[in-house]
């Protein structure tokens, strides 16, 4: 007499194993899927900032139930750390895009006004983006080079442009140049907490900015 079938704790059979992994591979998020998920992910950061970032707010913005969410990232730690990988990953393959308003003084000022207007000069992903940087390991390495590479190249362009059409003599240190305009607007950003205005980045580019250039050109 052969016995029943075993049962769950639900009292029902269990399923046989090739409907199991069907099943299990249903549940798991797809490259596409879990990418879709961190971009929600970095939506809700951006809006609400680390107090507000939250299991719930995460599965609400991106349609994915809490399960799905926590069998990929088991906690938020986790989640948090996959999402600034991924705001860090996808700035890294942005195309630099630099404005070519015809002479040194525009470039300058449309370029910074471009980048403040930015989703990337968001106070919230600033924020996020500086804590990243300061972790150690591979990272804080990739927010370091978002910090501070995307800047220079742009800066690099803006300023060889101007030597050639003989604004400048030689090129200025395209890395310092960068540096001030990463330090005002992250001055702006983090102790004001809001980008700066097309008036303060014009005054910056005017009173800063420009005078440096000079001063190395002389």
């Amino acid at each position: 007499m052969q016995s029943p079938p075993s049962t769950t704790d639900s009292g029902r059979a269990p399923l046989p194993r090739h409907q199991r992994a069907v099943r299990e591979r249903a549940r798991k998020l797809t490259p596409e899927r879990e990418a879709a998920v961190l971009d929600a992910a970095l939506a809700v950061l951006g809006r609400a900032g680390f107090d507000g970032f939250t299991l719930a707010a995460v599965c609400a913005a991106s349609g994915a139930s809490s399960k799905t969410v926590l069998r990929r990232w088991p906690d938020l730690t986790t989640l948090t750390a996959a999402v600034l990988i991924h705001a860090v990953d996808r700035e890294l393959q942005r195309p630099i895009a630099v404005i070519e308003a015809g002479d040194l003084r525009s470039d300058l000022v449309e370029n910074l006004q471009a980048h403040a207007r930015s989703e990337r000069a968001g106070p919230r992903l600033v924020e996020g983006l500086l804590r990243a940087a300061r972790t150690t390991g591979d990272l804080g390495e990739r927010a370091q080079a978002v910090l501070a590479g995307h800047e220079t190249a742009r800066c690099r362009e803006i300023l060889s442009a101007a030597v050639d059409r003989g604004e400048l003599r030689t090129a200025a240190s395209a890395e310092a140049v960068a540096e001030l305009s990463r330090s005002f607007l992250l001055h702006e950003i983090l102790t004001k907490g809001t980008r700066p205005t097309p008036q303060h980045i014009v005054a910056f580019v005017d009173t800063v900015i420009l005078p440096v250039l000079r001063s190395n050109a002389a």
